[in-house]
């Protein structure tokens, strides 16, 4: 667990009905493999909505370079069935520059069920390290946990649903940017929307000060001291 960590990117996607790659101040951009384009729907919330086929996936970054690789999104979700086809919302970490290569938490719906997944995605190859189904169907807050090589994934509060390691030799280490993905197999629009995208940072714990040595009574060994560190936990 983290001691301190700071929201470092927001959006609440309080626009027009316009493209999310629109947005004021160019703060989303399309990233590769997006073949659809997110719009607003009441002007507080995010839907997705594919140009009219089959198989659709949005991938956004959001523009922020967290100052390391250590860092969480997370988003809320609204999912409706209404047919049998799978529908996805995911928030990134770790998302590369000009290729489709993030880490993922997947959270998908379909009439048979509601599921989470840590999804490992390099160059628009996908392999789930960890998935979870039977989750209720309702708004819920979906984050994803990086640290080190270790992911989490929570799902409607601070309990962890899934965890995975990635320590292969197709690991994702650079710091990447945070962002959201959806991905639809139909071409019906409206039926799930997102809202309140955050970005959260963990700052690595300051330097130990007071430190101090000392033999004391002892011949063979000495003792050190110093007052703790602030940041995350160990």
């Amino acid at each position: 667990s983290y001691a301190h960590t700071y929201q470092v990117a927001a959006d609440a996607f309080s626009y027009s009905a316009d493209p999310l790659s629109t947005a004021p101040g160019g703060v989303w951009s399309k990233q590769a493999g997006t073949q659809g384009e997110y719009t607003m729907a009441d002007g507080s919330k995010v839907v997705h909505n594919p140009p009219g086929a089959a198989d659709r996936r949005e991938a956004y970054a959001y523009a922020y370079t967290p100052p390391s690789a250590d860092y969480s999104t997370e988003l809320d979700i609204r999912p409706t069935r209404v047919s049998s086809l799978n529908r996805h919302f995911e928030v990134t970490v770790r998302q590369q520059t000009g290729v489709y290569t993030n880490y993922a938490a997947l959270h998908s719906i379909s009439a048979t069920g509601t599921w989470v997944s840590l999804v490992r995605n390099v160059a628009g190859t996908g392999t789930t390290l960890q998935s979870v189904s039977g989750l209720p169907d309702q708004m819920r807050t979906i984050r994803l946990e990086i640290v080190g090589q270790v992911l989490k994934a929570y799902y409607g509060g601070e309990n962890v649903y899934i965890t995975a390691t990635d320590n292969s030799s197709s690991k994702i280490t650079a710091t990447g940017r945070p962002g959201l993905i959806s991905f639809q197999n139909s071409n019906s629009t409206g039926d799930a929307y997102a809202d309140n995208w955050r970005c959260l940072w963990y700052p690595p714990p300051s330097k130990p000060t007071n430190v101090q040595a000392t033999d004391g009574a002892y011949v063979d060994k000495c003792r050190i001291t110093w007052s703790p560190s602030t940041g995350p936990g160990t």
